[in-house]
């Protein structure tokens, strides 16, 4: 079963580059019912693993998939990269088109990066197909079966572990770094987690109760130089993880071993955060740093929700979780902010590392009508907020306004290339760079969808680099789950934890104004910030 996240993303596919449709002939099915030619019964809501590519096996350790989540649609992952797109029975065509993919440069061997490129190249030209049972197979126009998969299995789930969440409190025999945290959560087959630097996260499987493999990780690539020694033991965990044979669930203990049965991971189970609904769901304003008053013309935000902080802290983005003593006490143990440098407003930057360094420090606080109130653990008042006004979205403030993308994921657009968008009455309009584009999209509340993204005729140099920079501008604007308008700033996020940054157009462009809003999503780009001692 696909989990929401995932539906809710490849339903959002865009629909940028028609891809080879296979020639028409009659599909073929595994019943005698005519009326299914037009129905895409057999293959709705079903996942596959590729046994076969042009009659022969997959290369070596690579896993490659292919789902249909929802009528007509598709997606998978070819090894290294994830693509979605569009598949139709019509009377007796059967047809598929890739319109969005990711270009990653995986660390994994050339044969594995030649087959996702055989692979999508066979994908396009499907005209037939056949569901046996746990078995597809899909033929060219010549009749000629180019791929086979097996239905993926179901994972086995085990409820001691299924929508748990743990702490490492022992790395093959030893105590992990002070002041590091290493997260494991467990959900409907997938493991995932921080582990003191990066998130990570993929498939686990188990033959039986017991059992635990974890075949491939896949993990953030941040590099962190606190606390000292936390990158080694990050490379330890993952091996170790990697590793793991089987679990064992001693109430609030987990201990993964390996093949030997060596004991190598220790966790203790996570605590539920005490939530105080005097913070719960509040978003805060601050109007006091160490007893002075902000940076003209800069805005720090504090908000809480479910045991997480997030805020704005002036120029990055920043979260973590928090926790509240049942004495009241109130600690946030770490902070993972994204790394960019804004120019204006002065001074803005410095105030940036005391408020982290202040939030950290956050030992009680007090709640008072509007205001609230941080202390550390001197008792001295280190942050003072007001309560932010709540802010209804109204869409008809994105039209009457061109808006240019500023950064996208932690990247700016190629030198002298524009990307801008335009909203009109439920359509939008703008430049991708290399060429123009136009397409739909619903808002409501400050969810927001992007429907029927088409480009139009070259308006601009035909380069390739451009032009993959147009498919994954696209691709990101088509994944767009909710947005934003702040400080004369649209953001645009997208899943899973993106964020397209735009500011409006203006016929006097200035490098600050660029700099000051150069932000990201928190989860691409997490960065674990630590008290200095």
């Amino acid at each position: 079963m696909l989990n929401r996240s995932t539906r809710m993303i490849l339903v959002l596919v865009a629909v940028f580059a028609a891809c080879g449709l296979g020639a028409s002939v009659e599909p073929l099915y595994t019943d005698n019912d005519t009326a299914s030619a037009t129905s895409s019964g057999h293959l709705n809501e079903t996942e596959w693993v590729l046994t076969s590519l042009n009659g022969n096996s997959p290369v070596e350790d690579s896993t490659i998939t292919l789902t249909f989540p929802y009528e007509n649609d598709i997606s998978g992952c070819t090894g290294c990269n994830n693509y979605g797109g569009r598949y139709t029975i019509n009377g007796n065509d059967f047809n598929i088109s890739v319109r969005g993919r990711t270009y990653f440069d995986c660390d994994v061997p050339e044969s594995i990066m030649q087959q996702e490129a055989a692979y999508l190249d066979v994908l396009v030209s499907a005209a037939a197909y056949r569901v046996m049972d746990d078995r597809l197979e899909i033929d060219n126009a010549a009749g000629e079966t180019i791929l086979t998969f097996t239905r993926k299995k179901e994972p086995s789930i085990d409820p001691d572990l299924n929508e748990t969440e743990w702490v490492l409190t022992s790395l093959n025999g030893g105590s992990p770094v002070e002041e590091s945290r290493i997260t494991l959560t467990f959900a409907e087959g997938s493991v995932s987690g921080f582990t003191g630097c990066n998130y990570y996260g993929d498939e686990y499987t188990m033959a039986d109760e017991g059992t635990l493999t974890i075949p491939e990780i896949a993990i953030t690539e941040r590099l962190c130089l606190m606390p000292k020694g936390v990158m080694p033991q990050e490379t330890a965990y993952i091996e170790a993880l990697s590793d793991a044979a089987a679990y064992r669930v001693m109430d609030d203990q987990l201990e993964i071993d390996n093949a030997t049965g060596e004991t190598i991971l220790t966790f203790t189970r996570k605590k539920e955060p005490s939530i105080d609904p005097d913070l719960n769901e509040t978003e805060w304003v601050l109007t006091s740093l160490n007893s002075g008053s902000p940076v003209e013309e800069s805005r720090i935000t504090l908000t809480f929700a479910e045991g997480m902080v997030t805020g704005f802290a002036g120029c990055n983005r920043y979260g973590g979780e928090y926790t509240i003593a049942d004495n009241g006490a109130l600690t946030i143990p770490e902070i993972g902010i994204t790394l960019q440098d804004c120019l204006t407003p002065k001074g803005v930057m410095p105030q940036e590392t005391d408020y982290i360094e202040a939030i950290l420090d956050a030992a009680a606080y007090r709640v008072m009508d509007d205001r609230l109130e941080i202390d550390d653990a001197a008792g001295e008042t280190i942050l003072v907020f007001t309560l932010k006004e709540e802010l209804l979205m109204d869409p008809n403030a994105l039209e009457g306004i061109e808006w240019q993308l500023i950064s996208w994921n932690c990247r700016s657009p190629l030198e002298d290339s524009t990307i801008t968008i335009a909203f009109a009455t439920g359509e939008i309009s703008g430049h991708a760079g290399c060429r123009d584009y136009v397409g739909t999209y619903e808002a409501s509340g400050d969810d927001i969808w992007f429907t029927s993204i088409g480009m139009e005729g070259l308006t601009g140099l035909k380069s390739e680099a451009l032009l993959k920079q147009e498919a994954e501008y696209t691709t990101n604007l088509s994944l767009a789950t909710n947005y934003r308008l702040s400080e004369g700033q649209l953001e645009i996020f997208t899943a899973p934890g993106g964020v397209l940054i735009y500011g409006p157009v203006s016929e006097e462009k200035t490098s600050g104004f660029e700099a000051a809003f150069v932000v990201v999503g928190l989860i691409a780009v997490a960065y674990l910030l630590r008290r200095r001692k």
